[in-house]
């Protein structure tokens, strides 16, 4: 006997919400219908995401979102670590944004690095996120996907500590691994 699946709409996800259904104390996304419960956030990856958000606000003329949903079409709605998103008069104080709105998405993957590398990266890539970069904690490496084809990233880039990335959106700016990685 199979077992029956449901899948959800952002707006039902949302009511779920709202009524008390999703337990306030956890956190979640919608990926594609489903509701997944996102993983407790270890030392490294606070960290992390720390050092990007204060690059990020130092030196992108963009709204640096951190660890907000994005909404992805009617079924899904992610919360990437660090969304670069482009400016915007209310900060997106009247709707969510949406895949036009961004410019490059960082995912800092330690325990999630597979989910991350599969089911998220092909949502951003069939979403046409334009960059994404995956900061790969356990493997100290920065991944980064360029160029959707509407469902993969055409190109892969693999950096170590002592290199360097240029966002696509900005290229007058540059990152080294090391201190996204520390």
């Amino acid at each position: 006997m199979q077992l029956a699946t449901y899948k959800f709409s952002v707006e039902d996800y949302h009511r779920m919400g709202e009524t008390g259904i999703l337990p306030p104390d956890k956190n979640f996304e919608l990926i594609r219908g489903e509701i997944i419960e996102m993983s407790p956030v270890g030392f490294k990856h606070a960290a992390a995401v720390k050092r990007l958000n204060a690059f990020c606000c130092n030196n992108f003329p963009a709204v640096v979102s951190v660890q907000d949903p994005i909404l992805l079409g009617d079924v899904s709605e992610p919360e990437p670590d660090i969304i670069l998103l482009k400016p915007e008069d209310t900060f997106y104080g009247s709707r969510l944004p949406v895949a036009a709105d961004a410019m490059l998405i960082i995912e800092v993957s330690d325990s999630t690095l597979r989910y991350d590398q599969t089911a998220k990266l092909t949502l951003y890539a069939e979403n046409q996120i334009p960059e994404v970069w995956i900061a790969n904690i356990q493997d100290q490496q920065l991944e980064v996907y360029r160029e959707s084809d509407g469902s993969n990233y055409l190109q892969t880039l693999i950096l170590k500590d002592l290199e360097t990335i240029t966002p696509l959106a900005f290229p007058e700016i540059e990152i080294s691994v090391k201190d996204i990685l520390g």
